[in-house]
């Protein structure tokens, strides 16, 4: 529960206008070419989505999951379970593609009822971020680009401090979403890379 009250800006209607609206416009091409395949790609790409509303959106597709947790930890813990009301919810069914009202029990805490979600599933900070898709990622791509051999035979790679100064790298999602389209039409996947990226640090790290 949050320390002092609810204050997020939430996944509400007009975020999903917003984010359909960018899906269908800026970032179709990526989403033809089925580069965006994950809801955690999102971030990277769509301006106003970060930790919070990513976790909002993801909450409600995977709520009746959540709930059959809750249900669990509630029969291993009878003292919570006993506080369980009935409440009636919006879940996704992943056999019709459709939103269904489905009743659940869950417990209350604070007068409202309380959703639990195993610790393994979430994160301290958002790691498909665009700030760190672009610093890690798409800068290596344009170095890539930019390295060039002297005639002393060294390799004179620019600097990541360097290159956003360029207007053809600036720092901002239009950069993101043309240079990771320019990578794919040249065979590289720059998503696909920074998941791998993210998939390894958090192995290594133990986030």
């Amino acid at each position: 529960m949050s320390l002092h009250g609810i204050d997020g800006k939430g996944g509400a209607d007009q975020l999903g206008e917003d984010i359909w609206e960018v899906l269908s416009t800026d970032l179709y091409p990526l989403f033809r070419v089925a580069i965006l395949k994950h809801i955690e790609d999102l971030p990277a790409f769509v301006p106003d989505v970060a930790d919070d509303r990513t976790s909002d959106i993801v909450t409600r597709i995977v709520f009746e999951p959540l709930a059959n947790f809750t249900a669990l930890m509630c029969s291993h813990y009878p003292q919570m379970g006993s506080t369980a009301v009935e409440v009636e919810r919006q879940v996704w069914d992943p056999m019709t593609s459709d939103w269904q009202n489905k009743k659940v029990r869950l417990p209350i805490a604070d007068g409202k009822p309380l959703l639990l979600v195993p610790k393994d599933w979430v994160r301290s900070t958002l790691m498909m971020s665009a700030t760190r898709f672009y610093d890690k990622t798409v800068l290596d791509y344009a170095q890539d680009n930019e390295s060039v051999v002297l005639g002393d035979g060294t390799v004179h790679r620019p600097t990541k401090k360097d290159l956003p100064e360029r207007a053809q790298y600036k720092r901002g999602y239009e950069t993101i979403v043309r240079l990771t389209l320019e990578a794919y039409d040249g065979e590289l996947d720059l998503l696909e890379e920074f998941r791998q990226y993210v998939d390894w640090y958090e192995d290594t790290y133990r986030l």
